[in-house]
């Protein structure tokens, strides 16, 4: 991620937001929870994987909660088991906090200070 500037990874953490907040209004249609919510999952879990070289203990962490979300979503996708449901919930909420706490440090502070 620290080839990508300040900008670059707003826009992104912005889209993937309004992607989340996209599945939550689709949830309350007769389309259902499961899929707009296991897709958002999903989706976000994969750019995150995509984006992220494991190369220091935090992208390696960011790696792994990316590939958990990516197996929460997925399980939920297979299975409309219970826990698999609640798992992929968790992972949804998990990647929203982050979202957050990230965009709003971006706000207020530059990547390129910690680097």
């Amino acid at each position: 991620m620290s080839s990508l500037g300040d900008n670059e990874i707003k826009a992104m953490v912005i889209a993937g937001l309004l992607l989340q907040a996209g599945a939550v209004a689709a949830g309350f249609t007769n389309v259902g929870w499961r899929w707009p919510l296991a897709g958002a999952t999903v989706a976000i879990a994969l750019v995150v994987l995509f984006m992220t070289r494991p190369n220091d203990t935090f992208t390696q962490c960011v790696f792994g909660i990316a590939f958990l979300s990516l197996a929460a979503g997925a399980g939920h996708l297979a299975s409309p088991a219970p826990w698999a449901a609640w798992s992929a919930r968790v992972a949804f909420g998990i990647e929203a906090l982050f979202q957050i706490l990230l965009l709003l440090f971006l706000l207020f502070f530059k990547l390129g200070r910690l680097f």
